[in-house]
Formats: structure tokens, C-alpha cells, sequence
């Protein structure tokens, strides 16, 4: 990774967050997609990642993603249709509850990725992110078999995070891509601030705004 990136390219960090509709930053999700919220939580990122995803994997075929943390499944969306990847994404419900002006409202994440489950290219595990990564670990994965990218927005307790971090840092390939979201979230932040100084020496930290950048060593 260029030491000047963040500089160089002009990573914008997301503080404040400005929440806008879907549709929004080049990004356009496809029709099986449904949504009834009224802020959109992901396309504030997209700039960002469109820069930092195509330093390190424009071009590149056959890639391996996972993803802790669906939820309706934007992200899903947008690493599966602007990437030559497979991806593996958990979460602990496939049904994701929205409340807005009194009325609730109930999104099938499997629906909104249904294009995608189809044809084989994602693959929903309905179970806890620790559950799903400590199997994952036992199956002794090849160095092929891991991930290039993986990017942590599951649970936001500090001890969570950790756990997720760790974990899922032992499925992450060489010169693999990781992402964490909502730095700046309640105590996120003392979960990956401790993974990061834990593993100081085998990672490299190149954002830390409201999400958070690390390449692997």
C-alpha cells in the first residue's frame, strides 16, 4: 500500500454524516432490492471505498469477500455488482425490522439478495458472527480459500468487535483488505483501537475516520 495514499487520492473521512436517499453517490442498487428507510446508511461510504476497492482489487478476478453484518443488504449489493468476487455475509436474522413514523416495517434480507443467492456468487449464513468464524477457522482454510476483503459491522460492544477482529484477521489473506465501520459509534472504537494496537506489527493502518482502513501485512 503507497504510505501517501489516504493522502494522495483524498480519502474523505465521513464525520459529520450527512444521510441522503438510495440512489446516491454512482450507486444504484437493482430492482429485487426493496427499502422502506428513509436515511440510507451505506452510500456515504461509496466514494471512499470506490477509490480504495479499485487501488486494490480494480481488475482483479475470482476474489473472495465476507461481510459480518448484512443487515438489508446494501453492501452486499454493491461489492457483488461493482466486483468479480463471491461473497460470504452473516448475520444473526434475515429479517430486519424498521420503524418509521410509528409504523414498523420488516425487510427479508434474502430477498434482497436473491439475484445473488441464485446464481451462487453469495452465500447467507444466519447465525452469530463468532459461531460462523470459529467454524470457518477449524475448516483450516488454504491460502487460496481466504479472504481478500472483509469488512466488520456486526455487533458494536467493544468486546465484540475484538472477537470479530481477531478472528475473522486469521481468514484474511496476505495483503488482504479490511474495513471497519462506525469508528466514532458509541464504544466501537475501544474494540478496534485494542485489535489494532494488539496486531500493531502484522497490519497497517491507512484511514481512521468514520470508518476505519487496514491492509494486512
Amino acid at each position: 500500500m503507497d504510505a501517501e495514499f489516504n493522502t494522495t487520492h483524498n480519502i474523505r473521512p465521513r464525520y459529520p454524516v450527512e444521510f441522503t436517499k438510495f440512489k446516491t453517490n454512482n450507486y444504484i442498487p437493482g430492482n429485487h432490492f426493496t427499502n422502506t428507510q428513509s436515511r440510507d446508511w451505506f452510500s456515504a461510504n461509496v466514494p471512499n471505498w470506490n477509490l480504495v476497492l479499485n487501488h486494490f482489487f480494480g481488475g482483479k478476478k475470482d476474489l473472495r469477500f465476507l461481510e459480518l453484518g448484512t443487515h438489508v443488504g446494501m453492501c452486499s449489493n454493491y461489492l457483488l455488482d461493482t466486483y468479480d468476487c463471491t461473497l460470504d455475509t452473516v448475520d444473526v436474522t434475515d429479517r430486519v425490522e424498521i420503524e418509521e413514523d410509528g409504523k414498523k416495517y420488516y425487510l427479508c434480507t434474502k430477498a434482497n439478495l436473491k439475484p445473488f443467492l441464485d446464481n451462487g456468487r453469495c452465500v447467507f449464513y444466519k447465525q452469530s458472527t463468532k459461531d460462523f468464524l470459529m467454524e470457518t477457522i477449524w475448516t483450516e482454510l488454504s491460502s487460496d480459500e481466504k479472504y481478500d476483503f472483509i469488512y466488520i459491522d456486526a455487533s458494536h460492544e467493544p468486546d465484540d468487535v475484538m472477537s470479530d477482529a481477531v478472528l475473522s484477521f486469521e481468514l484474511l489473506k496476505k495483503d488482504g483488505l479490511m474495513i471497519f465501520d462506525d469508528y466514532g459509534w458509541g464504544d466501537c472504537s475501544k474494540g478496534i483501537d485494542g485489535f489494532i494496537t494488539a496486531y500493531e506489527k502484522k497490519l497497517e493502518v491507512f484511514e481512521k475516520s468514520y470508518q476505519v482502513f487496514i491492509r494486512k501485512y
